[in-house]
């Protein structure tokens, strides 16, 4: 009987870490506040409002700043509100900053457990997203009306609170901000409504993870950061790490550099990259071919993907991060 619970318990969390999204994308819909990879990919060509033209319409350049973005969007997070029937650290939490132009968006999203279910057996589980501002992907920032407007099938429950049987979503009264209920049995997530409280912690992992991660001080040479994506998981499924952060950068030809950070490894040496190197910067040996660098340091993976960088950028990006 035991082990027919465990294997029951297994199925449910793939499941449910399925429902939340693979390795490379945060699982999401772009009408919805949701933002993935790919999403990031395939829209730049037809986005006016992501800064690609930021130069020539004369609008504000200003990169922001990493470090104080991830510090903020921490502080978004305890401000936002939860289920109190729901536990209050979710079993998978994560974030995406984007920059349109100088007018950051934060999106924070955790996939929580009823209380008194234990993780990976309860089927009484809630996805919950909040923005600070209603967005289209990376195609710009939307007007408030439509993020309510998500169907024909979409009912007003309670003032101001939209829902059908996937979703609910409203604007909260008190802090303005965007919220969202999803992957939840449709009372359940009507009754999670009158339950809201203020969160009052950050993300499980992210301070220990900024206090060990080299943080890009300096962008490479023509380019901006305008994507952060973190994802942080309790559970290894499919991959050997729990937490990644990826940072995008992209210049004005729309050329991409990605920076990625692996941790929380039960075993480092289960990570992707195979600790090989064949160059040395200050202390940190490196693995640095073509376009790409990787190395660990500080129990971090790092995979930067230059794209089609030219070697000086290259060069003085990695020596910026390494040594200087």
């Amino acid at each position: 009987m035991k082990m027919k619970l465990l294997a029951l318990g297994i199925i449910t969390m793939i499941l449910t870490l399925s429902a939340c999204g693979g390795d490379n994308n945060i699982e999401s819909d772009i009408e919805d506040n949701q933002n993935t990879q790919d999403e990031v990919e395939n829209n730049n060509e037809n986005n006016e409002d992501n800064g690609n033209n930021a130069e020539e319409n004369g609008q504000s350049t200003a990169a922001m700043n990493i470090e104080e973005e991830l510090n903020n969007v921490n502080e978004f997070y305890k401000q936002t509100k939860y289920p109190s029937n729901f536990k209050k650290d979710g079993v998978e939490e994560s974030f995406v900053i984007m920059d349109f132009d100088g007018e950051v968006v934060y999106i924070v999203k955790d996939h929580r457990y009823l209380v008194g279910e234990e993780d990976g057996i309860s089927v009484h589980s809630i996805r919950s997203d909040v923005a600070t501002h209603h967005t289209g992907g990376t195609s710009g920032i939307k007007d408030d009306a439509e993020f309510v407007d998500f169907g024909d099938d979409v009912e007003e429950v309670k003032d101001g609170v939209f829902a059908n049987r996937q979703q609910v979503r409203w604007i909260d009264k008190d802090d303005g901000y965007f919220y969202k209920f999803s992957f939840g049995q449709p009372d359940e997530m009507v009754e999670a409504y009158d339950k809201m409280e203020v969160q009052g912690h950050g993300f499980i992992a992210l301070e220990d993870f900024m206090d060990r991660m080299l943080i890009p001080e300096i962008a490479p040479e023509g380019y901006k950061p305008f994507f952060v994506e973190y994802k942080h998981t309790k559970v290894l499924f499919p991959d050997p790490y729990r937490t990644q952060l990826e940072i995008v950068y992209r210049n004005a030809d729309d050329k991409k550099i990605h920076f990625n950070v692996y941790g929380g490894f039960d075993d480092i040496s289960d990570a992707y990259y195979r600790g090989n190197t064949n160059e040395t910067f200050g202390d940190i040996d490196v693995l640095l071919t073509t376009a790409k660098l990787e190395f660990e340091h500080d129990d971090l993976v790092y995979e930067i993907d230059f794209g089609s960088a030219d070697d000086e950028t290259i060069e003085k990006f990695t020596e910026n991060l390494l040594i200087d």
